[in-house]
């Protein structure tokens, strides 16, 4: 069997590094209060009513 190119090797791993470092940053930034974007939370931490989601979709969608 022929060895695999060091290029493509390389391209292989660098590949599949950026996808974990993404994946990694994306976690981190939502675990934070400020960016959580799947949880309704404000930036101080309280409950953010859904009427108010809803509005501010209406207006940037």
């Amino acid at each position: 069997m022929p060895p695999r190119s060091a290029v493509r090797t390389n391209i292989v791993i660098f590949t599949i590094l950026g996808f974990v470092v993404a994946l990694l940053i994306h976690f981190i930034v939502l675990s934070s209060v400020r960016y959580n974007w799947l949880d309704n939370l404000a930036p101080d931490g309280s409950v953010v009513p859904m009427t108010m989601l809803l509005q501010l979709f209406a207006m940037f969608g």
